[in-house]
Formats: structure tokens, sequence, C-alpha cells
């Protein structure tokens, strides 16, 4: 089945919305609910105190967090999580799903750098309960969300964690990742 097939037949295919790339990587596009819902969660998670990042206020990083997963549950025929835990921050994962076969507990990471972006794990945060880990990119429109690659923990760990962006954070470039899974190869 070619992919222009997979995109018309495949029921979790929004053809308007998503869009299939030499299944290398995979974008979408954040509809106006989306959008809405993401700044809603994203500005109610930030209500519960979290300090932000290094490069980003904390009500910024909560919704580009959460534009990502409303554009990988959109893609991938998924539910998004959009509980509030009391610190505003998650069980550790986003989602969990099979993938060809192999369970995965999902931890998105969403990078503000569209081209060449980094996977960027907190050193002290890889042993939490996820297993997987995707690097999304958002574009400068806000809107367009692009699912560049994704590593295992165990991968990760194989490199030596580094204090280059600020905090100790294990780095992994896109060109270092596993081609992005197709909707195909996931189930929930």
């Amino acid at each position: 089945m070619s992919e222009a097939q997979l995109r018309i037949d495949d029921p979790r295919w929004d053809a308007a919305q998503t869009s299939l790339s030499d299944h290398r990587e995979i974008t979408h596009t954040l509809s106006p609910d989306e959008l809405a819902r993401a700044y809603e969660l994203g500005r109610a998670r930030d209500a519960k105190g979290f300090s932000g990042t290094v490069d980003l206020d904390s009500t910024d990083a909560h919704v580009i967090g959460t534009k990502g997963e409303l554009a990988f549950a959109a893609t991938y025929g998924l539910e998004a999580d959009t509980s509030i835990n009391e610190t505003g921050g998650d069980s550790g994962y986003d989602f969990e799903l099979t993938h060809n076969g192999t369970r995965r507990l999902v931890n998105l990471k969403v990078s503000t750098f569209y081209e060449k972006p980094w996977l960027k794990v907190r050193a002290e945060r890889i042993e939490q309960p996820a297993d997987t880990y995707v690097l999304a990119a958002i574009g400068a429109d806000g809107v367009t969300i692009r699912f560049a690659g994704w590593a295992t923990a165990d991968e990760i760990k194989q490199t030596e964690p580094t204090m280059k962006t600020g905090s100790k954070n294990y780095i992994r470039d896109e060109t270092e990742l596993r081609p992005m899974m197709t909707p195909s190869e996931v189930t929930r």
C-alpha cells in the first residue's frame, strides 16, 4: 500500500490536517478547536505551579506542550490526557500505545526549534515510567506540529548527559532518532 493510499484509506488520517513525509516525520496542523483547548488546558496546568524552563515562561511551556499532546492524539487516533495534577505536571508519560506489537509509555517532548530540533530529556527524569520519547517541533505559526522522530529511554541513556542547555539533560539530534512511526503502526 502506498503512502498516499494509507492517508486516504486509514480512518485515523485527516487528509486536510495531517501529512506523511517519507515516514521520517509527520506534521499536524492544529484546528481552531484544538488550539483553543491547548490554551485552556495549558493555562489551567500552569495555575498549579510550575517554574518553566530556561527558554520559556511556565505558561508558554504548558501551552506548547499541550499543543504537541493534542496534535499527537489527533494524528494517532489516541486520547489526550487532559487531567491536571496538583503539581501541574503529569504521571511521567503522555500516552500509552502499542507500536508494531510492543506496548510503549510515550513522553512527548516539544521543541520550539522547528528546524534541527533536539530531543531533550532531563537527566533526573529519565527513570520515570516513560520508556519511549517522541520529539515534536512547533512551527513559528504556533499551529504546525512536526513529529521528527523517537527513541527509547535505553537508547537515550547511551549518551552522557550534558549541561549545555542550562540543566543536566540527555540530548539527541533529530538525525539520531528513529523514523516516526506511522498511524497505521499504532494502536491504543
